[in-house]
């Protein structure tokens, strides 16, 4: 697999994310220093933190159209969300 995640019609590449993570994880460990540890980004769930974050950028850069095509981004009154395979939101 290349990709971690589909956001509409596109998908957020592996290595994005773990660029991303790396970052994330150099930024912690900065800030928390001599306390820093590979446990502390489990109880933080930094994994998930990072995911959602490019999820969020991609939700925001993309452009809902009028006429959804099958699964992907779609604006009505409650604004944009994103449809999974089952065809319920899914972030």
């Amino acid at each position: 697999m290349t990709w971690v995640a589909r956001v509409g019609s596109g998908t957020i590449p592996v290595a994005e994310y773990q660029r991303e993570y790396r970052d994330a994880e150099d930024r912690q460990r900065q800030m928390f220093g001599k306390n820093f540890s590979p446990e502390l980004l489990k109880l933080m769930n930094l994994p998930e933190q990072v995911l959602n974050s490019l999820i969020d950028r991609r939700l925001l850069r993309a452009e809902p159209s009028a006429e959804p095509e099958g699964d992907g981004l779609r604006a009505d009154g409650e604004g944009a969300r994103v449809q999974g395979q089952s065809g319920r939101p899914s972030f």
